[in-house]
């Protein structure tokens, strides 16, 4: 007790301060941990479900363009629709959506298989279990955010035509905003291209003929596979402290890219070395674990915080239109993957214009500058609006009296 009162004010402030700081992260990673826990536990099973029910390899591709196209329409306005309406109501929402969408998957397709294929029903019970799991941890995630959560808006007046306009000018003002940009939607592309198509690489490595309709004998251990993936991921993730001691992000995801390329590389040149293609894969998702704080870290250096959502979100736009058009072709695995590693190639040489860039410039971003330029105008056209609708009302109120 004595010791408590010779403690300073300013050193119990600080304790409470990181107090509340502590449990503000523990209710965010609360959140993540269902988000990413309902996320992962039917990532590896999408594309299995659909071919345990012999659909065929293009129609899978173009039930996965829908969630692609609905990405790169809804996709760029989420963030500034997330500033007016609330930051939580928007991730409520995403819960809601994401758990509804594993129903689907859980439920209407075991309709589908009663009505058509009676005798695979005992089968899809086992199938759409990782689904059925998936909901638990979304609606856990939707109590938390209704419970842990306080709403927070942005900037909740402000036009959104604004934000965008403002966005594109401070991209064009830029050119390491813009590299930035073509280095995540390249690479990001092909990342998604491969989250849809190791399954049909590493069982094509095979060699031999496969029954995909029992899940009870899989061709390959989707589980063990996506989890090994997961953990190699965690591991890059992990590595990105040791790496920046070193070197800077701008540096060494140069190498990393490129390493990257190769892995993806691996199904067109080795399309039988299952083994091969494997610890190529893995390698490729510790890449990604890098990639993340990389982008991140990058990010807060040259795209500003107060638009830093919307710039980002321009890229999704190409991001998801390559990965839907890819789809769409029908195109064989070896052209798949070769167009990924074209896609990563093109982020390799983005990626070294940047650090040369870098190298050269010492200045802050210009962008900031165009930023609060547009916002000083917006703020001026809505004074004159302000002034106008004054000088009406008293000339109203003048020829009233």
């Amino acid at each position: 007790m004595l010791l408590s009162f010779a403690i300073p004010a300013g050193v119990t402030d600080g304790r409470r301060a990181k107090k509340r700081m502590d449990n503000f992260n523990l209710r965010i990673e609360e959140i993540e941990f269902n988000n990413h826990g309902g996320d992962w536990l039917q990532g590896p099973y999408v594309y299995a479900l659909y071919e345990s029910y012999s659909i065929p390899k293009h129609e899978i591709e173009i039930l996965f363009i829908a969630g692609f196209g609905s990405s790169m329409i809804f996709g760029t306005i989420v963030a500034s629709l997330a500033d007016k309406y609330g930051r939580r109501n928007t991730c409520l929402m995403y819960g809601i959506l994401y758990g509804l969408s594993c129903i689907t998957k859980s439920f209407l397709l075991r309709f589908v298989a009663l009505s058509k294929f009676s005798c695979i029903v005992r089968r899809s019970v086992i199938g759409c279990a990782p689904f059925d799991s998936a909901i638990i941890s979304f609606i856990a995630m939707c109590i938390l955010l209704v419970t842990t959560w306080s709403e927070n808006h942005g900037d909740a007046n402000a036009p959104i035509s604004q934000s965008f306009i403002s966005a594109w000018n401070a991209i064009m003002s830029d050119k390491k905003i813009f590299l930035l940009g073509a280095v995540q939607a390249l690479f990001e592309a092909s990342m998604y291209v491969f989250v849809l198509e190791w399954t049909p690489a590493l069982t094509q490595a095979l060699n031999k003929p496969v029954n995909l309709t029992d899940n009870k004998n899989p061709p390959i251990p989707h589980g063990y596979i996506f989890a090994s993936y997961m953990v190699a991921m965690m591991m890059g993730s992990n590595s990105f402290k040791l790496l920046c001691s070193y070197r800077t992000p701008e540096s060494f995801m140069r190498s990393i890219i490129s390493i990257s390329a190769l892995c993806i590389s691996i199904p067109v040149l080795m399309p039988s070395a299952q083994v091969t293609m494997f610890i190529a894969f893995l390698i490729f998702e510790f890449c990604i674990g890098v990639f993340w704080p990389a982008m991140a870290t990058m990010r807060s250096k040259y795209v500003p915080e107060e638009a830093r959502s919307t710039i980002m979100n321009y890229f999704r736009v190409p991001l998801n239109l390559i990965v839907v058009v890819i789809l769409l072709k029908d195109l064989k695995l070896a052209v798949i993957f070769t167009i990924c590693v074209f896609f990563l190639v093109l982020a390799v040489l983005a990626m070294f214009v940047l650090h040369k860039l870098t190298l050269r410039s010492t200045q802050p971003s210009p962008a900031t500058s165009v930023l609060a330029q547009d916002k000083h105008q917006m703020i001026g056209n809505d004074s004159k609006l302000l002034s106008a609708d004054t000088d009406g009302q008293l000339q109203a109120t003048a020829s009233m009296a």
